[in-house]
């Protein structure tokens, strides 16, 4: 999953399920989960544009978004040494 240019997205397309429980869709792994696991969470980026410093996802995808841009800046970093 490429995580470069992410727009800040609002992925919040409530579904009233058969049960009545609040679902969300998560707009990158597009699981259906509690609307309340999805979140706009702060990124390891350093963008001149702070919108885009920005996750709208579910916890999972975050993480993994996370681990990606510590890997971009480890790359970097160790190329200034």
């Amino acid at each position: 999953m490429a995580y470069e240019n992410l727009p800040n997205l609002n992925p919040k397309q409530l579904t009233i399920t058969k049960y009545g429980i609040n679902t969300d869709m998560c707009p990158f792994c597009f699981r259906i989960m509690s609307a309340f696991r999805i979140e706009n969470r702060r990124l390891n980026t350093a963008y001149d544009d702070d919108s885009r410093n920005w996750f709208m996802s579910c916890y999972e995808c975050y993480e993994e978004a996370y681990h990606y841009y510590r890997e971009m800046w480890d790359e970097y970093y160790s190329g200034l040494i």
